[in-house]
């Protein structure tokens, strides 16, 4: 397996390896749902996606599950940005704070 010894790193030709990573999460966090849900079956889930902190090409490759995190196992997608905040790159806050629609998440899931 390819280490990513960067966060600017480029992800072409690693395709595999970002699968198999973000598999890993989506696995991960399929077995925590699973285990609540076979006691409280009406337990509903949510995820913090920490935007900013994810805004390279590995990072936002592998920490984010795409097969996993979809509206049907989540109930709430919601971002935070603290960077972009503390550093007044309000653009960028806004683009955090669209994030989830552009995973298909309703639009509650979205801080207002």
């Amino acid at each position: 397996m390819h280490v990513f010894s960067s966060n600017d790193e480029s992800v072409t030709g690693f395709e595999d390896e970002v699968t198999h990573l973000s598999g890993l999460i989506g696995d991960y966090t399929a077995a925590i749902r699973n285990f609540v849900l076979a006691t409280y079956p009406e337990t509903r889930f949510e995820v913090l996606y920490p935007h900013d902190v994810n805004d390279f090409e590995v990072t936002r490759a592998v920490n984010y599950p795409d097969l996993d995190w979809i509206p049907a196992n989540l109930e709430t997608l919601k971002t935070e940005n603290f960077l972009y905040t503390g550093d007044r790159r309000m653009n960028k806050s806004v683009e955090s704070i669209d994030f989830p629609l552009t995973r298909d998440s309703p639009a509650h899931s979205r801080p207002t």
